[in-house]
């Protein structure tokens, strides 16, 4: 009853004060009065027992609803003072909010709002003060006691913060709030707290992944080129000597694809069914035609260049490395014509990734079977496993890259252009199945069991003893 009783006292000072002054009785030092009282009783509601009720969380966004509609009477002049109390009440809900999970609660989205109609708003009456209110909230992630160690809560503020700038940047969508915020984001990555392994630095990952997804080119590239650096960075220090020492969240954001938004980072599937990849989320959300060939080029780059690392590293067994990267491939793809005439670089590319895909048995197994001939002694055992299994089944990997490898298919151009264009990429395709070449195993009674599934693969079309010369075409 008391909060319902507040609520409409709050309702009624606000229509007091944004009825039309036709005799400018109202004064402005009267405005400046209103908007403090409900800036401070919405900071009453955020440290309120009552602040988890539905009635409570209502009060909160009639107050913050006030407040926009009070700051926007004279034509914006009261944004001044307004933005200046409104940062605290921003920050002091981001501390409250929930920090896990993909919902930080009303309050938090009721902020939001109000930023978001500020913002819009005041971009056209006073710029000046919605760029400091903008830049203070980013600068606040690194606002912190440099002598003291971190606790749970400040953390928390961080977090929620970074979120609620993502998303205000959706929201508004203009690429002078993206030039504003993005510039601090990177800095952060690159020197602050988030330049080691750990939740922030996954968290303002997220956020620049959003950024890019809009489709404004220079945000966009600085965070593509930003992003597939970190992931080579990353596959270089985990194949080191020291990667055993690595923090694990140095692992995680390598292992999931510079990684999953949205989700608790243990698997591709979320609550809500499957989440994406950064790479994924830029993929999937870019719009730009422009961008969208020149994402595709990158990304089949990057898969060329995982792949030559990890195979020069790991030998047949790198598809940790180039699976959680396919997702992305696939949505960046999946717009694609491979019908239409594509330059051989572009070409090179798609065959580059087939091979890996390839090499590292990450395809669908050609032929279902109960039983797997992968078992083996030698020291080439995991790689003859990799590859046999690949042909028999089971899949040995995520099954998200399965369904990937199978969209992939569907926008790859074909692969065959002439046999002597592409003969080292045939040499090494057939030493995926002939032991006795530089990169073969050297075991011929597995690459003879290889043989004999590849033989079946094709239906007998081809009989085993000419898998040995077979052509990789």
């Amino acid at each position: 009853m008391k909060l319902s009783v507040y609520k409409a006292a709050a309702k009624l000072k606000v229509k007091s004060h944004v009825f039309p002054d036709l005799d400018g009785k109202v004064s402005k030092k009267l405005l400046h009065g209103a908007l403090a009282l409900l800036v401070e009783a919405a900071e009453a509601c955020l440290y309120s027992v009552w602040r988890r009720l539905r009635t409570c969380e209502e009060l909160f966004d009639s107050l913050l609803d006030g407040i926009s509609k009070i700051a926007f009477t004279r034509g914006g002049h009261l944004l001044r003072v307004l933005l200046i109390r409104f940062k605290q009440l921003v920050l002091l809900t981001c501390a409250q909010a929930e920090s896990s999970g993909n919902s930080q609660g009303a309050m938090f989205d009721s902020v939001l709002k109000t930023s978001c109609e500020i913002i819009e708003y005041g971009w056209t009456k006073d710029r000046t003060p919605v760029d400091t209110f903008i830049t203070g909230l980013a600068k606040s992630i690194r606002e912190h006691n440099e002598y003291e160690e971190k606790d749970a809560k400040e953390l928390n503020v961080q977090v929620n913060v970074i979120r609620l700038l993502a998303e205000l940047n959706v929201q508004v969508n203009k690429a002078e709030v993206v030039d504003t915020i993005l510039p601090l984001f990177i800095e952060n990555l690159e020197e602050g707290d988030a330049s080691t392994p750990g939740l922030l630095r996954l968290r303002i990952l997220d956020a620049v992944s959003r950024m890019a997804s809009l489709g404004f080119e220079k945000s966009y590239r600085e965070v593509v080129v930003l992003m597939m650096r970190s992931y080579l960075s990353k596959l270089s220090s985990i194949a080191s000597a020291e990667s055993n020492t690595l923090p694990e969240d140095a692992n995680s954001e390598r292992l999931e694809g510079v990684l999953v938004c949205q989700s608790n980072a243990d698997s591709f599937f979320g609550a809500e069914g499957i989440t994406y990849s950064r790479f994924e989320l830029i993929a999937r959300d870019l719009t730009n035609a422009t961008l969208r060939v020149d994402f595709r080029q990158r990304l089949l780059s990057l898969c060329s260049d995982v792949g030559l690392a990890a195979e020069s590293k790991f030998g047949s067994c790198g598809a940790d490395f180039l699976g959680p990267l396919l997702p992305a491939v696939a949505e960046i793809c999946s717009d694609f014509d491979p019908t239409v005439d594509i330059e051989p670089s572009l070409l090179k590319l798609f065959r580059n990734l087939w091979f890996y895909i390839a090499l590292f048995g990450l395809a669908p197994p050609v032929v279902e079977s109960p039983k797997s001939n992968s078992t083996t002694s030698s020291n080439a055992g995991s790689i003859t496993a990799v590859s046999i299994q690949a042909v028999n089944g089971p899949y040995m990997w995520n099954p998200y890259w399965c369904y990937a490898v199978k969209r992939i298919s569907q926008g790859t151009p074909p692969l065959v252009v002439s046999s002597v264009k592409w003969l080292e990429d045939e040499l090494e395709l057939n030493a995926l199945h002939n032991p006795g070449s530089r990169r073969g195993s050297g075991n011929e009674k597995a690459a003879a069991n290889q043989r004999a599934a590849l033989s079946a693969a094709l239906g007998g079309r081809v009989e085993v003893w000419n898998m040995s010369t077979i052509s990789g075409i």
